[in-house]
């Protein structure tokens, strides 16, 4: 007779019906995908556990799909469906069948914890050993395992909130007034939200899907596009170069360097909306080829635009230049955002793919696109700010000079909420590109 039982709590991977916070960013079949590869991999360890140590037995609590179905995903278990009620009340079934079979020690563990392990398995039935409860706390406040060696009447209360940061909390909580010894393992983290996915980098991989791509517009950018190219490669990411005709060697240096390289008309927004059509990610950032993403920016994107009513991101500005007045345009570029939701192109705007389409993409305008597009999203939802800052190149402010440029760009925004003609405007930026010596300012 075993002695030892581990209990996995999991989920059929039905498309739809697991991991639903994940769906805004793998898609429903993503998600799925996900839950079945992370239940195949927690059955692996449970099972390479139980080879190691003989007296543990293990047994699978499913919701949705059949006996038969879990068996053709996952292969040969002990399969069991999980009863109705609350997640409490399916543990506690599981825990008290498990004692009434004659188990001594019993644990149970979720299938979304990518860092648990056979050892982490072994320790917990070492705890329970001297201690009558023991639990793997989770990063979000639950947790991936609890075990005990015999039946704990008001472990699982009815109004315990589950799925909240409190449940471990109150769970400890709950064995200190019933003086129970209790042991914790490692606190680990579970994939149950988006910015979860981004700690995991094998789980980046195995996303067949890339979860951002990133679409740089270029015309002769070759002396700069390389910086910002590898600023952004980073696991599984999509980076798309919209090239408006470059003669400089832009394209064969972008390509060279790992890009998706497309040719099309010239003009930003043009080739904003086509790199836009070509890109197979949930999320889009519209990146200026002289500048550079912070670290962690896929994390800082997804969690930014999971936040509810939010329909677009940007990141603050830094300005990297000579001129010490740099340090005040970023000031109040970034409290203009803030403010009124404003963020500008050279900030790296960021959006779902599919909210983008809605909107129909950047207007056919041939300046100040991206202050159009904001605008116009505005009218949908939050333009939020990411508390990071992209490092954008303080050229044309060094060259073209500081108050010259403020005057301009301020004289453009001034004229597109007057009415002036959006060729005009266009018109009067191209003349005043120019450097009062005659060069022309990027």
């Amino acid at each position: 007779m075993k002695r030892k039982r581990i209990i996995m709590f999991t989920r059929f991977p039905e498309a739809g019906k697991c991991k639903t916070r994940l769906i805004p960013i793998l898609g429903a079949e993503g998600a799925a995908d996900l839950q079945r590869r992370m239940t195949a991999r927690t059955i692996g360890i449970a099972k390479e556990y139980t080879k190691i140590e003989s007296d543990c037995d293990f047994e699978i609590r499913f919701h949705g799909g059949s006996e038969q179905l879990m068996a053709e995903a996952f292969g040969e278990a002990y399969y069991q469906p999980q009863p109705e009620g609350n997640l409490g009340r399916r543990m506690l079934q599981a825990l008290d069948n498990a004692f009434l079979e004659g188990f001594h020690s019993v644990m149970i563990i979720g299938s979304d914890c990518p860092d648990i392990a056979a050892e982490i398995l072994g320790k917990a039935f070492n705890y329970l050993e001297q201690h009558d409860l023991v639990i793997g706390p989770a990063l979000d406040g639950g947790y991936y395992l609890i075990g005990m060696k015999q039946p704990v009447c008001g472990i699982f209360p009815e109004n315990m909130p589950w799925g909240t940061a409190l449940v471990c909390k109150k769970t400890l909580q709950i064995a200190k007034k019933l003086n129970l010894s209790v042991s914790l393992l490692p606190k680990l983290a579970d994939v149950d939200l988006p910015q979860d996915i981004i700690r995991y980098t094998p789980l980046l991989r195995e996303i067949k899907q890339p979860p951002i791509s990133i679409v740089i517009p270029t015309l002769n950018e070759a002396s700069l596009l390389l910086p910002t190219i590898e600023a952004s490669q980073t696991n599984n990411i999509e980076i798309i170069v919209a090239d408006g005709g470059s003669t400089d060697g832009t394209r064969e240096l972008a390509s060279k360097a790992g890009a998706k390289v497309i040719q099309c008309p010239r003009g930003r927004g043009k080739q904003l909306n086509a790199g836009a059509r070509h890109a197979s990610g949930k999320f889009i950032i519209f990146l200026h080829a002289d500048t550079l993403l912070p670290e962690g920016f896929v994390s800082e994107v997804i969690t930014t635009l999971a936040k509810p009513g939010t329909v677009a991101g940007a990141f603050r500005l830094s300005i990297t230049g000579k001129n010490w007045a740099l340090g005040i345009v970023s000031f109040f570029a970034n409290l203009r955002s803030v403010l009124f939701q404003l963020p500008y192109g050279d900030q790296a705007i960021f959006i779902q793919k599919d909210q983008f389409g809605r909107v129909g993409g950047f207007p056919d305008i041939p300046i100040m696109e991206d202050y159009a597009l904001i605008l116009c999203l505005k009218k949908l939802g939050r333009i939020a700010l990411s508390p990071k800052a992209v490092k954008t190149s303080g050229r044309r402010w060094d060259k073209l000079g500081y108050l010259r440029t403020l005057l301009i760009n301020q004289a453009m925004i001034i004229g597109y909420h007057v009415g002036v003609p959006i060729e005009k405007l266009a018109r009067f930026y191209l003349q005043h590109r120019y450097h009062p010596k005659g060069k022309i300012i990027a």
